[in-house]
This record gives structure tokens, sequence and C-alpha cells, in this order.
């Protein structure tokens, strides 16, 4: 069942002139726990920031 749009709309920040959303609405619009959302992103920016030597 897709997100409405106005939830989405409503869920977009404005930081420093770049349009954001916090990782809590993402997991509610993903339907999962924010825990569950936010490792696998944590996991994907550490690496991009510490390639293996």
């Amino acid at each position: 069942m897709p997100a409405p749009e106005e939830r989405i709309e409503r869920a977009i920040l404005l930081s420093r002139g770049e349009k954001v959303m916090l990782d809590a609405d993402l997991a509610v619009l993903d339907g999962v726990a924010t825990r569950s959302w936010s490792r696998p992103l944590s996991a994907m920016l550490s690496s991009a920031f510490h390639p293996a030597s």
C-alpha cells in the first residue's frame, strides 16, 4: 500500500537549502522500525567513507 503523497510532502524538511527526511519518517513510510531502516544505511555510509584497503 503506497503512502499518501500528502504524508510524504509533510515529512520533507528543509535543512541548509536541501530537502531531507528523517529516518523515522522514512521507516514509517516503509513500514519498518526505525532501527531496521537505519542499520543498513549506516553500514552503507560507513563503507563509503572507509573503503577496504
